[in-house]
């Protein structure tokens, strides 16, 4: 149940997405030839005005079907319609390409907006910590070296005041192989460590070795904002996480265990349900904050990853429509076609990758089961 509630509001995502697409095209005139939601073998479909309506068997995805979008000319002297895709100018094609990512980053901003409005309860860890390498006899632990025991309690770093686990793991994250002062609290006693953090070869982040209570828990209420406040904070976090992510684009593309970053679209689906189940078993407002802040954060990754200039993804069209149009360039009928083989060939490779990490995903929780 709950990857069917994930795989619906995922679609929700996809949809608001070819949206985008859908009505930049009209607004330039161009001519779509279908949109469907779905992929793979079309289910119902119903034709209005020139375009063809689709439901289509495979919901992991949609497209929005442009006259042209697929067909390049084997000679470049020949002239495209007007209404179709390549028969526009470079820079109606640019906005059609941005489109699509735009109402997903305009998403997250409304969404973040309306989670810091409504508030929600939430559950979060205390300052207690037990060391990951008991848990975990594999890992390091940098706390273990330095004195750190489980059952201390961390009250400071670097002059920072800990309150909760969260904030030992937004301070240890910014300071990778750094040495800290860390200040903890043992049967009363306030003790000083310097510890050397490690780091964690994926992300790039700093590593202390040390995992939350979860005996701990402590219930707290996020603070609600007004309109304007809100807006300002979904904005500033917005921007936030484009940076973030992009830091750490290069660790996870480069790290030789890149398969292991790459979630797919039943894994996505089930952690977006399994929120949507947790979040309302605690009350309303927490669901629909939860939901939000997920689908929010899901919106946000596909605008930034369709903004990557991988050929066939929409930061492909965007940018190369902006070369054509700012230095009055036309790039040729066989360059497109034998980049478009080339985005087709790794977008194939990750769609395989996906669903290797689904199925991997989805036996480690039937082994959690059994």
């Amino acid at each position: 149940m709950s990857i069917i509630i994930g795989l619906l509001l995922l679609n929700i995502l996809i949809f608001l997405h070819e949206l985008g697409h859908f009505f930049a095209a009209k607004i330039c005139s161009i001519k779509i030839e279908a949109f469907s939601l779905g992929m793979g073998p079309v289910l119902w479909h119903r034709k209005w005005h020139d375009t063809d309506f689709r439901i289509s068997l495979l919901p992991i995805g949609g497209y929005c079907g442009m006259k042209g979008e697929k067909e390049l000319a084997s000679d470049d002297f020949v002239t495209f319609d007007k209404d179709s895709l390549y028969g526009t100018n470079a820079f109606a094609r640019a906005f059609i390409g941005f489109a699509g990512p735009l109402v997903n980053f305009f998403f997250a901003i409304i969404s973040f907006t309306i989670v810091a409005m409504v508030g929600y309860t939430y559950f979060t860890a205390s300052n207690k910590v037990i060391l990951a390498n008991e848990i975990y006899p594999e890992m390091h632990s940098a706390a273990a070296e330095a004195g750190i025991l489980t059952g201390d309690h961390i009250i400071m770093i670097d002059g920072h005041k800990i309150q909760y686990f969260s904030d030992i793991s937004e301070i240890v994250s910014k300071h990778p192989n750094e040495t800290l002062s860390i200040h903890i609290l043992r049967d009363g006693e306030s003790i000083e460590k310097l510890v050397r953090l490690g780091k964690n070869e994926t992300t790039g982040e700093g590593v202390l070795g040390v995992i939350s209570n979860s005996d701990e828990l402590i219930k707290l209420e996020a603070e609600r904002s007004p309109l304007h406040t809100a807006l300002t904070k979904s904005v500033q976090q917005a921007f936030s996480l484009i940076k973030f992510t992009f830091q750490n684009l290069r660790a996870i593309f480069t790290n030789k265990h890149f398969s292991e970053n790459i979630a797919g679209t039943w894994q996505i689906s089930s952690m977006l349900g399994n929120t949507a189940k947790t979040g309302f078993s605690v009350n309303f407002r927490t669901g629909i904050a939860s939901v939000l802040q997920f689908m929010a954060l899901i919106s946000m990754s596909l605008f930034i990853m369709n903004m990557l200039p991988i050929p066939i993804l929409d930061g492909w069209l965007v940018y190369t429509s902006l070369l054509e149009g700012t230095f009055k360039i036309k790039i040729s009928s066989k360059i497109r076609k034998a980049v478009q083989f080339a985005g087709l060939f790794i977008l194939i490779l990750l769609f395989i990758i996906a669903i290797n990490s689904d199925v991997r995903y989805f036996i480690g929780v039937l082994n959690a089961h059994n």
